[in-house]
């Protein structure tokens, strides 16, 4: 009778492919990790680029509509200027931009009506935008209540910048204007300024509007600037020929 031999795994085999099955899990591990990170990370930035898209799409539809006055009580009005007292709306040092703009109420008939409007950062670092309804509703009071937008969030910092043209001839545009308020004269030209006052009565032909963001998965802060024209202001820049 034959006698049958079995053979058993030495330490030194058992080591071996224990260490193989370590490296082998470890390899799958990280592709695993970078590959949930690069979904994360896709998914974060396809967020961050629809926020972008989104404000900026907003803003075109609200800025360059901005009027130079509004009429309530049959009395012309302007409203366009910075302000930094806001109030219980925000806790930061932020600037504010107040205006008023006209909004479309009916696509089919081109209907449309003035509303106020605030551009401010919150007490959640969102920028907002808050909305009033138009003038000619106010009776018998002005309402309190304001529709609220959130544009952006994270946002550490709000800025705006105005350009003031050079001086040139303006007569003959200024001459076919609605109304009699009378502009006060902003310097310096061909230059842009932080702030604009109530007291200047006008508006700029350019603005741009600085937002700065701070991430918690970036050390440096992101600053983003949206320029837009106001096709109803009186400074019209000329060029030379």
């Amino acid at each position: 009778m034959k006698r049958k031999f079995v053979r058993y795994m030495t330490l030194i085999e058992v080591l071996i492919a224990t260490s193989l099955t370590i490296l082998l899990l470890s390899v799958l591990g990280y592709f695993y990790r970078q590959t949930a990170w690069l979904d994360k990370e896709t998914n974060r930035q396809q967020k961050e680029g629809f926020q972008q898209r989104y404000v900026e799409t907003r803003l075109m539809q609200v800025i360059p509509n901005i009027e130079r006055q509004f009429f309530y009580r049959n009395k012309e009005h302007f409203y366009f200027f910075t302000d930094n007292e806001l109030g219980t709306l925000s806790t930061g040092d932020y600037s504010s931009l107040l205006f008023v703009y006209k909004t479309n109420t009916d696509i089919k008939t081109d209907q449309s009506v003035q509303t106020l409007g605030r551009l401010f950062v919150d007490k959640n670092q969102r920028l907002c935008l808050a909305s009033w309804s138009s003038p000619e509703m106010w009776e018998p009071s002005p309402p309190l209540q304001a529709r609220m937008e959130v544009l952006l969030d994270h946002v550490t910092s709000l800025h705006f910048s105005f350009f003031v043209p050079p001086e040139k001839d303006r007569s003959k545009i200024e001459k076919n204007l609605k109304g009699s308020r009378k502009e006060r004269k902003v310097e310096p030209s061909a230059d842009w300024i932080p702030e604009w006052k109530y007291e200047y009565q006008q508006l700029p032909p350019l603005m741009r509007i600085i937002v700065t963001q701070k991430f918690d998965h970036r050390d440096d802060s992101k600053e983003t600037t949206f320029a837009f024209p106001l096709p109803n202001s009186t400074k019209v820049v000329f060029y030379e020929q």
